[in-house]
């Protein structure tokens, strides 16, 4: 990044990708990520129920 002029750069990690087509170690950019926690109760759910809510675009 430093070589193609970069002073900035924002990164986010996961532990894999649902795409198939995604190998571990490659580099891609990320472009649906919206923090929508801030200043709200953390989740969803009550105590005893663990769940994900994805906060993709399903239009795309």
């Amino acid at each position: 990044m430093k070589q193609l002029g970069v002073t900035e750069l924002v990164s986010l990690s996961a532990v894999g990708s649902l795409e198939e087509s995604v190998s571990p170690g490659a580099f891609v950019i990320v472009d649906q990520f919206v923090d929508k926690t801030y200043l709200r109760k953390k989740t969803f759910f009550e105590e005893g129920l663990v769940a994900h809510v994805s906060l993709a675009d399903s239009n795309v």
